[in-house]
């Protein structure tokens, strides 16, 4: 008999080592959806740094967490369902706490979703971040003497200067600011907000621009064909320079921004700011700071919309409907009123709608 439980025992103990296993691979592949949630708690704790009001605890996220994973309709192809979870919990995060901001601070929010996301995934580097919020840290004092262009000061030519030491993906600005003076001026001061960095080819007033395009090498032609049948144009003929420059801007509206450097190549030699066409988004909006800080929110809300999308750059309206699902016995709604605003009418109307206005 003791032998038998024993043997019942070992047996027991084995399936639960293959229990265990199982669970251990199928908890490792949400791994990506842990993250992002991880992500999203810590940018919302970061909130209280704005305004001490701005305070969630932990129990109130894994509930709202926990619903969005009910909600979710599983899928047969586990990878699109770990991508619909991934987007479901970042939109409902966004919906709920926003509904607890003030209008001011919703932008900053939805930018540090979209920043911390892509800090995680590594596509935005530690100097670049840092750049952003401390440019002025790294600049040498000496090079705000030694500016060679009467048109711009000496504080922005030396934030220009450290950009390039900085970030890798600017090595050769000073140079082509020197090169071509004319062209960075009119961008620098231009009023027009645009994405788009100064486009290549030789300086303003120099001439027409060379027209490279029939001498570009086969391999670019294969490369720019289907980008350019993306937008309706005809490949049945190699386009101009002219044309390519309205491609190129199109391509830069909607974040493009590879397909932009590939007709860049069509267009003139790398030596004559090609190269900037391949800028990220965050590398463009570091040098808007820079250059342009007017642009600089412009710049922002593009960032939030490419990444998260556009239901990220326009905050949801308040509604006690939708309020309402997320309060019980023990989790009441608090209104906090600024001057002039009297909620009164809209709540009238929905006990109304429920049946208790009486």
């Amino acid at each position: 008999k003791a032998q038998s439980t024993s043997e019942l025992l070992s047996k027991r103990l084995k399936d639960a080592e293959v229990q265990s296993a199982s669970i251990d691979v199928a908890r490792l592949e949400y791994v990506p959806v842990a993250t992002r949630a991880s992500i999203l708690y810590f940018v919302i704790a970061d909130l209280a740094m704005i305004d001490p009001m701005y305070q969630y605890s932990l129990d109130y996220f894994k509930v709202m967490f926990a619903k969005v994973v009910q909600d979710t309709e599983p899928h047969d192809d586990f990878q699109h369902h770990l991508q619909v979870l991934i987007k479901n919990i970042t939109a409902a995060v966004y919906t709920n706490i926003c509904g607890g901001l003030f209008k001011k601070d919703k932008t900053i929010f939805s930018f540090m979703i979209a920043i911390q996301v892509k800090r995680q995934n590594g596509s935005i580097t530690d100097n670049e971040w840092q750049y952003l919020l401390r440019s002025g840290a790294f600049v040498n004092p000496e090079d705000e003497e030694n500016c060679p262009m009467p048109w711009l000061t000496g504080a922005k030519w030396a934030l220009l200067c450290a950009l390039e030491k900085t970030v890798p993906a600017f090595a050769g600005l000073t140079n082509d600011i020197k090169a071509r003076p004319k062209v960075w001026q009119a961008w620098i001061e231009s009023r027009v907000y645009s994405n788009t960095l100064p486009l290549p080819g030789p300086d303003i007033g120099d001439g027409a621009p060379e027209d490279h395009c029939s001498d570009a090498p086969d391999a670019n032609w294969d490369e720019a064909k289907p980008i350019l049948e993306s937008l309706g144009m005809s490949t049945a003929a190699r386009p101009g320079r002219e044309e390519l420059e309205k491609a190129m801007l199109e391509l830069s509206k909607v974040g493009r921004f590879d397909d932009g450097f590939k007709l860049c190549k069509l267009m003139c030699p790398p030596d004559t700011g090609a190269k900037w066409a391949n800028l990220s988004q965050m590398q463009r909006m570091i040098i808007i700071k820079v250059c342009r800080m007017p642009d600089l929110l412009f710049s922002v809300t593009e960032f939030v919309k490419w990444d998260l999308g556009p239901h990220f750059i326009d905050p949801p309206a308040f509604s006690i409907e939708n309020s309402t699902k997320d309060a019980n016995s023990t989790t009441p709604i608090i209104f906090i009123l600024s001057p002039g605003a009297d909620p009164f009418t809209l709540l009238l109307d929905f006990a109304q709608s429920r049946g208790f206005r009486e």
